[in-house]
C-alpha cells in the first residue's frame, strides 16, 4: 500500500476532514493568521512573551509564523539600566542586573565619575553611570554571576562632598 491509496477520496472521513481543514484555512486566514506550513505537517513554533514597564502595565508580543499584519520580529527594547550603587566605608559597589551576558566581553571604564560598561551576549550593552565625585578612579574589581554584574570601586582617602 502506497502513500496514495491510503485515502480514498470517496470515504466519508476523508470528505469531513478535507472540508474541516477548508474551514480552518478560512477562519485562519479570515483572522490573519492562515499559514501554509499550519497544514503541511512540518513544525512550526509560535509563541508569545510578556514583559513589563516601568509603568507597570504588561506587553504581550507574540512571535512565529502566520501573524499575518502582527508578523514583525520582536524588536529588542533599548531600555536604561538601572544601577544600584552601595556606599561602603572605603568603596562603593556598583550592581546591575544584566543577563545573558558572556562574561568574557564584559569591558568597564573609569573617565572621571562615569564608569562605561560595554558587554556583549543575547544582546548588547553600553551604558554609563555617573558616580560620586570621591572615586578613586581606578576600578578595584568585579564579578558576574548569575546575571548580575558586582563592581568594586575604591573611595578617596580624605575627600570630603560638602
Amino acid at each position: 500500500m502506497n502513500e496514495d491509496d491510503f485515502w480514498d477520496e470517496d470515504d466519508p472521513i476523508f470528505k469531513m476532514m478535507k472540508d474541516m481543514i477548508k474551514k480552518m484555512e478560512k477562519l485562519f486566514g479570515d483572522m490573519g493568521m492562515f499559514d501554509e506550513k499550519m497544514f503541511s505537517g512540518k513544525p512550526t513554533i509560535r509563541g508569545f512573551s510578556i514583559t513589563i514597564g516601568p509603568d507597570g502595565v504588561p506587553k504581550i508580543r507574540e512571535f512565529g509564523p502566520g501573524l499575518g499584519q502582527h508578523d514583525q520580529p520582536i524588536k529588542e527594547e533599548k531600555r536604561k539600566i538601572e544601577p544600584d550603587i552601595i556606599e561602603k566605608e572605603d568603596e562603593y559597589m556598583v550592581i546591575l542586573d544584566l543577563p545573558g551576558i558572556d562574561k568574557n566581553t564584559i569591558k568597564l571604564k573609569l573617565d572621571k565619575n562615569q564608569l562605561i560598561i560595554k558587554a556583549e551576549g543575547a544582546r548588547k550593552v553600553y551604558e554609563y553611570v555617573t558616580l560620586p565625585l570621591n572615586i578613586k578612579g581606578s576600578i578595584d574589581r568585579f564579578d558576574y554571576n548569575n546575571g548580575v554584574l558586582t563592581i568594586y570601586i575604591k573611595k578617596k582617602k580624605g575627600f570630603k562632598i560638602f
